[in-house]
Formats: C-alpha cells, sequence, structure tokens
C-alpha cells in the first residue's frame, strides 16, 4: 500500500512539474495554439483539471499529448487507455471477495447465455440469491458443451469517448443493445485496442459494414478457432439509430420515413446488425470459450447450439466416428446358431430352416419389417414364436440383441440367440 501511495504523490509531483513548464511557456509565447510532449504522452491544454482515470486530461485551449495508462503495481488495476482486465477465473464463486469482478461477471455470462442459465431444464430449481459462478458455468457446459474460459472487460476510454461523441452526433444514443462479434483471438485483442475498422469488414450480405448479432451462437460460429479448438467473441454495444432490412453490397442504407440517416441494417430475422460507422459499436468484454469437441454433443446440447463453424463442426464429426468405431470393436460378435431347441420342428405350415418375409413386426422391431429371414427355432410361449435370423449384416444383429435385451432381459429362450427376432404366425409369409 505504501509503494501504491508513493506512486500516486510522483504522479502528481509529475503533473505540477509539467503544468508549471506550460505555464511558463505560455508566458513567453502568448497565444500559442498547443504543445506537444510526446515523451509524457499526456493531454495538457489550459484549464481546470479532470482526471477521468484513464489518462490526465486538462481541458481547455485543446493542447493535445497521447495518452497513456496508470499502471498501480502490486494492486491488481490496469487502467490503461485501451488495456483489458480479466474479471474471473472459471470455477470460483462469483461472490468470492477474492474475485471483485465476479458480479459482472456473472451478468456477462447470464445475458450472452441466457438460453442456457436460464433452460426450461433448471425451471424447477428454487434459486436463493446469485447463482454461483460454478453454477453459471456448470448450466452453460451441460446445455450447450460448452466451456467458458475467460472473460476480459476493455476499458478503452478514447474508443468511448469517440462512441459516446457519436451518439450525441446523431441523436441515438438511446439506441444502444447488446450485440456479440465472433473473430480470432489477435483481432479481438486488436480491436479491444483500437476499435473497429471498416476497411476489414468481409461480409457484405446485408450491406457494407461491421457486423455483429444479438445470436450468440450465430456470433461464435464467424470466431476463428485457434490451435485449441478456443474462441473468442466480443460483448458489444452498438448504438444502431434508425434500421432498415438490407441488401446484397448495399453501401448507402438512405434515410427513414422522418428523414433521419440511416446508420444500421439487419436481416430478415433481425439477429444480425450491420453497422456503417465504426464508432457506433464500443467493445465491452473478450470472451474465451471452447466446446469439448471430444465429447459429440447429447440430444439436448444438440438443440440448444444449431450452427457451428466449420472447424468446430469438423472436430465433433471427427469425435463422433471415433466413438462409434472404438464401440463396434468392442460389441460382441453374433455366433453360430447352436443347434435347434427341441420344440416344434414346424407349425402352420412354416418349419425350422424356411425362408420368410417379416410383414409387420412388434413396434419393438419395427425396423425390420419387410426385411427376410431364416426361421431357426419355433417355441412356444403361451403363443408360437418363430424366431428368425434377419439377413443382413453384424449391425443388423447387434441392433435386434439390445432390444431383446433391454426388453426381455439378458436371455430369451433356452437356445435361442438374442440376435433372433420373435414373430408371431400373421406377421411373417413363407418365400
Amino acid at each position: 500500500m505504501f509503494q501504491v501511495l508513493a506512486f500516486i504523490f510522483q504522479v502528481l509531483v509529475f503533473i505540477f512539474q509539467v503544468l508549471a513548464f506550460i505555464s511558463q511557456v505560455y508566458m513567453a509565447a502568448p497565444g500559442c495554439a498547443g504543445i506537444h510532449l510526446p515523451s509524457t504522452y499526456i493531454h495538457l491544454p489550459r484549464g481546470s483539471i479532470h482526471l477521468p482515470g484513464v489518462c490526465i486530461h486538462l481541458p481547455g485551449a485543446g493542447n493535445h499529448l497521447p495518452g497513456v495508462g496508470i499502471h498501480l503495481p502490486g494492486a491488481g488495476i490496469h487502467l490503461p487507455g485501451a488495456g483489458i482486465l480479466p474479471l474471473s477465473r472459471p470455477g470460483r464463486a462469483m461472490s468470492d471477495p477474492g474475485d471483485s469482478g465476479g458480479d459482472e461477471s456473472a451478468a456477462v455470462l447470464s445475458r450472452a447465455f441466457g438460453n442456457c442459465v436460464n433452460h426450461v431444464l433448471y425451471s424447477s430449481v428454487a434459486e436463493q440469491g446469485v447463482l454461483s459462478h460454478s453454477e453459471i458455468l456448470s448450466r452453460i457446459k451441460t446445455t450447450s458443451n460448452l466451456s467458458v474460459l475467460k472473460v476480459t472487460r476493455v476499458q478503452n476510454m478514447s474508443r468511448s469517448m469517440l462512441y459516446d461523441a457519436f451518439g450525441a452526433t446523431y441523436n441515438i444514443e438511446g439506441t444502444a443493445i447488446t450485440a456479440y462479434h465472433g473473430t480470432d483471438h489477435a483481432t479481438a485483442l486488436t480491436i479491444a485496442s483500437r476499435g473497429f475498422r471498416g476497411s476489414c469488414s468481409k461480409r457484405s450480405v446485408w450491406g457494407k459494414g461491421i457486423y455483429v448479432s444479438t445470436n450468440i451462437w450465430e456470433a461464435i460460429a464467424y470466431a476463428k478457432p485457434s490451435a485449441d479448438c478456443s474462441q473468442t467473441f466480443l460483448v458489444v454495444d452498438i448504438m444502431t439509430g434508425p434500421i432498415i432490412i438490407g441488401s446484397q453490397d448495399l453501401a448507402d442504407f438512405g434515410q427513414d420515413a422522418e428523414g433521419n440517416q440511416v446508420l444500421t441494417t439487419t436481416d430478415l430475422g433481425n439477429t444480425i446488425l450491420c453497422a456503417s460507422y465504426s464508432d457506433q459499436m464500443l467493445a465491452t468484454y473478450v470472451v474465451t470459450v471452447r466446446f469439448n469437441v471430444e465429447n459429440p454433443n447429447n440430444s439436448l446440447q444438440e438443440q440448444t447450439v444449431r450452427t457451428y463453424h466449420g472447424v468446430i463442426w469438423s472436430q465433433y464429426q471427427q469425435a463422433k466416428a471415433k466413438i462409434t468405431a472404438a464401440a463396434a470393436v468392442a460389441a460382441p460378435r453374433p455366433t453360430a446358431p447352436p443347434a435347434v431347441p427341441v420344440a416344434h420342428a414346424s407349425w402352420k405350415g412354416i418349419a425350422v430352416g424356411d425362408k420368410v418375409r417379416i410383414l409387420k413386426s412388434f413396434s419393438l422391431f419395427k425396423f425390420c419389417d419387410g426385411k427376410e429371414g431364416t426361421v431357426r427355432a419355433i417355441v412356444m410361449d403361451n403363443k408360437i414364436n418363430y424366431c428368425v435370423q434377419v439377413d443382413g449384416d453384424v449391425d443388423i444383429g447387434l441392433e435386434i440383441q439390445a432390444c431383446n435385451v433391454s426388453h426381455f432381459g439378458a436371455s430369451t429362450f433356452p437356445g435361442v440367440l438374442d440376435t433372433w427376432v420373435r414373430c408371431r404366425l400373421s406377421q411373417v409369409e413363407k418365400i
């Protein structure tokens, strides 16, 4: 703490020294338009002193010296003009006193992944207070197979001032909404530092401009994965102003019915937004996530996430193929049929060894309808059962086996394989 106070004192002394220098220069050269001190990187025009927290700004005459941030070593606080501040570490409680950004990170994640955090799966859970950090991360992962790796606040005073000035100029401050922009990690950090650049945009389906989406999954689908399959997206405040439905390569968005300049286009689903000016948007957070591509999605996760980046989807397909192949190798293979059990050699014109076609089986074996096979046994179980070995590859035998085991238990009739399907007389016809 003493070091921090000493540092602050040194900064204040430096400020007054620079002010003294400015005063001397102005006395020597009255009416001077401005002074540039590139080595100090401080904005020092004439007038009162204002400390916004990022750079030192003395409004008045308009002399501009580019600003740098103030770093307090050991304090864990970094306030640069275009810096970022980690808010939370996955797995820690968001209310943990040691994690000052917990509540802020909770709000960011809950808003971005609202369909996961507030999924109907949790509708019957009685909530007490604010969800813990681990609970929010768990809900996101459970419903989407996505892990949140890092949430970082963007602190860029210069971009924030340009954003506010743009809103005031076009009188659209009240039209700001939250959207998301997926990109690669390096570009995300560049945007956090320097803002968006319209010249870098490669899309023009709904007009020429900078694209964001209010659909988090759509934004992540545009985020180029890193080598470890992690993806990065920006949380963005965008002042939309007047909006119209865009079109391919539209450059001039025109005016609305009131004569106001249209600043933004959207798609037919109103989830994609194309901004005509970079200062319309302000990046507020950088979020790094990763789909757990090693584990294929279950049905719940498939319903939650409908779109993926091509690389991520390919990884999922490869993982699924490996698991399927491993299961096929591990699965027991059907063995040769044993001797026909002593029961009935034939019944109603159909004998053991006859070829038959399955007309309409029980609902359990509906996938066998229309298939041909060989009668391997005829046994009595209150009613006559024709046990048919269906022609085809090993897979259909395994499928029949799974149904028999799940419905009848580990065994069927003595001497009858569970890879054979049971049929009644009305369900088969002799070929």
